[in-house]
């Protein structure tokens, strides 16, 4: 059934932190919530047509969920000196989609629809 989309495939790592940073591998040395290989594998299927690649990030102190390309992701790691980010950074060196929520009596209803016509892709 046809739902008025593209057909694009989406590749995303889910992630959520309770604390106000998340961090992540520059080598597979490293240890961090972001894997190297994730971000690599990340990197390799956006190379085919029609595929996004990305994280979708949920900050739990803050309550606030986003989803940032892979490319945004590594120009910002390119441009921080530190092995994790948070909110801050992602505002200032990417341009993060927000995902809005509600917070149902235990979960969250996440507007999927909304993040799709926000990437501009489907």
């Amino acid at each position: 059934m046809y739902n008025g989309y593209s057909s694009t495939f989406y590749a995303l790592e889910l992630k959520t932190s309770g604390t106000n940073s998340m961090s992540f591998e520059r080598t597979k040395e490293d240890k961090g919530m972001i894997h190297k290989h994730q971000i690599d594998y990340l990197i390799k299927f956006t190379t085919y047509k029609n595929h996004v690649g990305g994280f979708l990030l949920d900050f739990r102190l803050s309550d606030n969920t986003f989803f940032l390309p892979i490319d945004e992701f590594i120009k910002m790691i390119d441009r921080i000196d530190k092995k994790s980010f948070n909110e801050k950074n992602l505002t200032e060196y990417c341009n993060p989609i927000v995902i809005e929520k509600k917070k149902l009596k235990v979960n969250y209803r996440y507007d999927v629809e909304k993040f799709l016509r926000d990437t501009g892709l489907n």
